[in-house]
């Protein structure tokens, strides 16, 4: 790949890092719309350990969303994981390697709580419980990937200078 071809997908890895991070926030606004209907359910004095059609299709917006976020960082990571390792050598392709893995972690970890919060006939214990830890992951999952894409942007960005010096 010459040159000129590099420096485009590297500023194309560099735009994407900008839309996962605009996901990553709807996921999160998403998130907070559930919880908004959670802490009106979480006030009525006679809590029914019934999921309501309503937050079912919440819940199922919610799932929707964040597979579009899942989807968007497997391919943003087959990209990467093409594209940088002849640039950036063996020591950091490997670090970006176990960077990528521990998100992959995380993203499981997500999509498992939001499937268990799918749960119909939680009691007001469980829900509360599975709330928070959705929470809690949801927000380990966006510091990883935000940190991540960080130390990434570093590394694009001085590849890019010197791509863009040498293309004029």
């Amino acid at each position: 790949m010459d040159e000129f071809a590099l420096l485009r997908r590297i500023i194309k890895v560099l735009d994407e890092h900008e839309n996962l991070r605009n996901h990553v926030k709807l996921v999160g606004d998403s998130l907070s719309d559930y919880e908004a209907r959670g802490n009106v359910r979480k006030a009525q004095e006679d809590w029914e350990p019934v999921q309501s059609d309503d937050e079912a299709q919440e819940m199922e917006r919610l799932r929707k969303t964040f597979l579009v976020l899942e989807t968007g960082l497997q391919n943003h990571f087959t990209l990467e994981e093409e594209l940088l390792p002849p640039l950036i050598g063996d020591f950091l392709t490997r670090a970006l390697l176990i960077e990528h893995g521990r998100i992959k972690d995380g993203i499981k970890k997500v999509k498992s709580s939001i499937t268990g919060m799918a749960e119909v006939g939680l009691t007001r214990g469980e829900f509360l419980s599975r709330d928070s830890e959705l929470r809690q992951l949801m927000e380990n999952l966006r510091s990883l990937i935000d940190s991540h894409a960080q130390r990434e942007d570093s590394i694009l960005f001085m590849l890019k200078i010197v791509l863009a010096e040498k293309t004029g």
